[in-house]
């Protein structure tokens, strides 16, 4: 088989903490964080590739399996957290992309939150605290959630008790795992619908405003928005 998804190696190292070898006893390259592999490219006798493995939460996992025949149960791997994708198949890059995206979030989430905090706080370039803003600029530390109900934002990669089970904050997965921007503050559509789409249903539609404008004012800046 040829490798169709040519990008799968640059996007993978281009995500916080990860790192690549080659395990030579089954010619796997293998992606790593934290010292935990999430993918792995699966090549034969002649190191062509003939799967590429990720993991996936179960219900997911076998649903994507029932709609493309060339993803299939992990290749020597657990057969229901893990899945194999076909190199050459048909799978759009997209949807691959999407998958490796939440293979990633998923062993990352099942390290300590100490080894959590070191991947991501290198990757920001400092150490991540409470006081750190999140994606949207809101400061986790003055949320009466944070410590019982949520982790926090940095801290969870963005799954935090208002997302749904298993998965980022819709900002955190735009700005963060499909942006790969370290907050929101570069988007040129801020204040989106995905932010106006995450209201707090505790909030009046005023305070809902003066939330946003001080969410935009911690990630650009009082003059960005026009105050």
């Amino acid at each position: 088989m040829k490798m169709k998804y040519t990008w799968i190696d640059e996007f993978l190292l281009s995500k916080p903490g990860v790192t690549k070898d080659l395990q030579k006893d089954w010619n796997w390259l293998r992606y790593q964080i934290g010292g935990k592999m999430f993918a792995a490219v699966c090549m034969g006798e002649n190191d062509e590739p003939y799967y590429i493995t990720l993991k996936l939460e179960p219900v997911e996992g076998s649903f994507l399996r029932q709609q493309y025949e060339d993803i299939v149960p992990g290749f020597y791997m657990n057969k229901v957290h893990w899945n194999s994708v076909k190199p050459d198949g048909a799978v759009p890059d997209e949807l691959l992309k999407d998958m490796l995206d939440k293979s990633y979030q998923l062993v990352l989430g099942g390290l300590s939150q100490k080894k959590q905090k070191e991947i991501l706080g290198g990757a920001a370039c400092s150490k991540i605290t409470p006081e750190t803003l999140s994606c949207c600029g809101t400061k986790c530390s003055e949320c009466g959630c944070y410590g019982s109900m949520c982790k926090g934002c940095n801290e969870s990669a963005g799954k935090v008790f208002h997302a749904p089970e298993g998965q980022a904050c819709p900002i955190y997965e735009c700005s963060v795992n499909q942006k790969k921007q370290k907050s929101c503050g570069g988007c040129q559509n801020l204040p989106c619908d995905i932010w106006r789409n995450t209201k707090d249903p505790s909030m009046s539609d005023e305070e809902f405003e003066d939330n946003i404008r001080q969410r935009v004012e911690n990630v650009r800046g009082r003059k960005a928005y026009g105050v």
